[in-house]
């Protein structure tokens, strides 16, 4: 059954699993104690559409972009 991962928690999950920098996320986020991500996860998330913009669809990749996305039956299956 697949782990279920919540607020900054779930960003450096996802982290954990990038190429190099971004994986070096992962370990540096660890450092900081769960209050203090969670709160910075938080005041992003509340700005989030400042900064990406808003749509009434969930929009699906661009075919050429696809192949980036994990798919997290393989993921589990490499890392477990």
């Amino acid at each position: 059954m697949p782990k279920i991962f919540f607020k900054s928690d779930s960003s450096l999950a996802m982290a954990r699993y990038l190429d190099a920098p971004w994986s070096i996320l992962y370990y540096m986020g660890r450092l900081i104690p769960k209050p203090i991500r969670d709160s910075l996860y938080d005041r992003f998330a509340n700005r989030r559409y400042e900064s990406f913009g808003r749509t009434n669809e969930c929009q699906r990749p661009i075919q050429e972009y696809e192949k980036r996305f994990i798919d997290w039956r393989e993921s589990n299956q490499k890392h477990d």
